[in-house]
């Protein structure tokens, strides 16, 4: 429920959000705005199944829903902002969810894949450099016997 009214509350406050697929808001929306370190399974939950927590949160009039028929899934077509639970609730710091702690590590995967490659120019850079002193301590008249 509090997954539902994060992504209800910092993520889906356009009305153009809307219609919006079940599964969509769920993995999309609900599940990067689980609190960091923290599992969503719908299906270890007491609703064992989207749909009947989609239907729940319709019961409870907290969305509007259209049921899917003919095997077609459930859209929700709005998110009822004047009921008292989504009034009540504060959304936790975006930089406490699931998806700031997955940007956060690749920041640091990226910083870690950065550190490696400047060490790597610096080897390069010092290599260069070796070879030209080498070089330029050689008398030209051996220069083409330091080339082959």
């Amino acid at each position: 429920m509090r997954c539902f009214l994060q992504a209800a509350k910092t993520r889906l406050k356009k009305p153009s959000d809307f219609p919006l697929a079940g599964s969509t808001l769920y993995s999309s929306h609900m599940r990067a705005c689980r609190p960091a370190g923290c599992e969503l399974q719908v299906k270890q939950s007491t609703f064992k199944k989207l749909l009947r927590f989609l239907q729940y949160l319709d019961a409870e009039k907290m969305i509007n829903l259209r049921d899917g028929k003919n095997d077609k899934e459930p859209m929700v077509i709005s998110v009822k902002r004047e009921h008292q639970k989504y009034k009540d609730f504060h959304p936790w710091g975006a930089r406490h969810t699931e998806q700031a702690a997955k940007q956060e590590q690749r920041a640091e995967e990226d910083a870690a894949d950065l550190t490696a490659r400047a060490r790597l120019a610096l080897v390069l850079v010092r290599t260069v450099y070796v070879l030209k002193v080498n070089f330029l301590r050689i008398p030209p008249s051996r220069y083409v016997e330091f080339l082959k």
